[in-house]
């Protein structure tokens, strides 16, 4: 996967792929020292930073940091699943799909913001099943930083420890973890921009900005319920390499293969552990659902447009999820069966992941 990724990282070398334009922009501000306008929390905007800092300012430069933590996130599914289900082939399933899917790989391969917080989520979630609660909450105090969705993560940390259990005062203590962990460092760097307010004031507004401002309406802005059907695919970036020449689609899409079974995949979750009480599949459906229905809400309620790459948190959750389903699958129809089906499902998969692959001929 890495090598796909560095086999297009530079192109476009100069032109901005969707968002790029607002991160790479401020990533610029911050090599050059200026002040910079935060929509979010700064961890990604550095990160971004760096890979300019290594590689310049040009496409490999925008982009190299986002390939990293892309690719570090399959590894690090990986671990979480197999510590999770002790089981290496669900871990080896779930981790190729994850690799797999469109969205995630395109999101891999451009300078924004989301797959920094959901790497950070993802290694959250696997100090929590390694029983290290302090850095699992200060992994999701880094994804906040990186941006604000980030919080769903702590939201499915406190949920399962009150699933597990746990004592209010260990409660207390690791809120008190994220949320120094969260204000400390933004605090820090209000000050070096020379901006003398408290952290949780201006945190609060960007909430309130992301979720409620009125923002220019999109062609491709979307609904949290068509997300469920891989509705409404957003173009990020259109055109054509030179010597040689090819056409150059980067989209905001899933792979088909895996976003259709999002809906029976999630039930699967629910009949697996109303039937077996496996914690860990209550543990994968919290996550969905954290990091999922409140988009309901705010697309309700809110003038905000949305966009399907928002679902990108989930994505992880539902990857996890169809091989457990295979698994409860195989003790009605066997073994063999199962494994004959898995194999034709994954190249299927792979078949859609080459035909959204962005350089095309």
């Amino acid at each position: 996967m890495l090598v796909l990724h560095l086999a297009i990282i530079n192109i476009p070398e100069r032109e901005y792929i969707f968002d790029e334009y607002h991160y790479v922009r401020q990533a610029q501000s911050l090599l050059s020292g200026s002040k910079i306008t935060l929509w979010h929390p700064p961890l990604g905007v550095y990160l971004i930073a760096s890979g300019m800092a290594l590689f310049g300012d040009r496409g490999v430069g925008w982009r190299f940091s986002s390939v990293v933590f892309g690719v570090l996130s399959i590894w690090v599914l990986y671990l979480l699943v197999s510590r999770s289900t002790r089981s290496r082939s669900i871990a080896l399933f779930s981790s190729t799909l994850y690799a797999f899917d469109s969205l995630t790989f395109v999101q891999s391969s451009v300078a924004m913001l989301d797959v920094f917080f959901v790497f950070f989520m993802l290694l959250g979630f696997l100090f929590y099943w390694r029983n290290n609660r302090s850095l699992a909450f200060i992994m999701m105090a880094l994804s906040t930083l990186c941006k604000l969705v980030g919080a769903a993560g702590f939201g499915v940390l406190i949920v399962m420890m009150l699933f597990d259990h746990e004592k209010p005062k260990d409660l207390l203590k690791m809120g008190a973890v994220y949320v120094l962990s969260v204000a400390v460092p933004f605090w820090v760097f209000l000050l070096a921009q020379g901006v003398h307010v408290d952290p949780f004031s201006t945190l609060a507004g960007m909430a309130s900005d992301i979720l409620f401002f009125p923002a220019a309406a999109s062609k491709f802005s979307s609904q949290p319920w068509d997300w469920l059907a891989n509705q409404k695919p957003i173009t990020y970036y259109l055109g054509w390499t030179t010597r040689p020449r090819y056409r150059v689609w980067y989209r905001g899409v899933g792979n088909p293969m895996i976003w259709l079974l999002i809906v029976p995949s999630v039930f699967g979750l629910i009949y697996d552990y109303v039937r077996h009480r496996k914690k860990f599949s209550l543990f994968y459906l919290i996550w969905f659902v954290m990091v999922y229905l409140p988009w309901y809400p705010v697309g309700l309620l809110s003038l905000r447009p949305l966009f399907v790459f928002y679902f990108l948190p989930a994505v992880p959750a539902v990857t996890v999820s169809i091989p457990i389903g295979f698994a409860n699958i195989s003790q009605l129809i066997g073994q063999r069966l199962t494994r004959i089906g898995m194999s034709i499902y994954l190249i299927v998969v792979l078949a859609f992941f080459i035909a959204e692959f962005p350089i095309r001929l």
